[in-house]
């Protein structure tokens, strides 16, 4: 995606007398949104490649954006137009080719702040994380609590939590929750972790 541009080319099995013009659309590919590049992803306008009198072939730039937007790895098509009369000159292997774009864009999830003070008995307490990153595709991510030197059901309580993301919802931060539980033992400070876990 970072690179900006992609070079498409057109290959003759031999040389011709004359200059020979073909036509490019590019064009996005009707099928899973996750996969299929959209136009704000490349510049779709129709060039031309125009192979000189004498040469095997030629080349042109097609435009790609790079944008913030974590991504799958996405394609479109380049449909290839020969509309001239030259004789003995036809397309073979297709007039299509694919153009994959792949995502230069990472994200992260991390807990903010990251270390939390409570104090005991003091109830639900709320833990905000943030993605680093808006993402175009639906994801979703396990929280699940690790005891250290805290015990789940005598010093706190937190069920294992899946936490959803839907792809154009503009969310970055979410939330989960859990209870410090009181005792009247006399106590040190004690630990428990929250841990992230996601399959993409």
């Amino acid at each position: 995606e970072s690179e900006e541009s992609v070079e498409v080319c057109v290959a003759l099995s031999a040389s011709y007398f004359q200059d020979i013009i073909v036509s490019l659309e590019p064009t996005a590919i009707v099928g899973n949104p996750e996969y299929v590049a959209i136009s704000a992803d490349f510049d779709d306008a129709i060039l031309q490649i125009t192979v000189p009198s004498g040469s095997t072939g030629g080349c042109a730039s097609i435009d790609i954006v790079d944008d913030a937007l974590v991504e799958r790895t996405e394609n479109f098509t380049v449909e290839f137009t020969y509309t001239g009369a030259q004789e003995g000159v036809t397309f073979s292997g297709g007039s299509l080719a694919t153009v994959n774009i792949k995502n230069d864009d990472t994200l992260l999830l991390m807990f903010d702040p990251s270390m939390h003070t409570f104090i005991e008995g003091v109830g639900q307490v709320n833990f905000t994380i943030v993605a680093s990153s808006l993402a175009s595709f639906d994801y979703n991510f396990i929280v699940t609590a690790k005891d250290i030197s805290a015990t789940i059901g005598l010093d706190y309580q937190f069920n294992s939590t899946t936490v959803y993301y839907t792809a154009g919802s503009g969310v970055t931060m979410f939330f989960v929750t859990a209870n410090i539980l009181g005792d009247s033992i006399f106590e040190l400070a004690e630990t428990f972790n929250l841990n992230l876990t996601t399959d993409m």
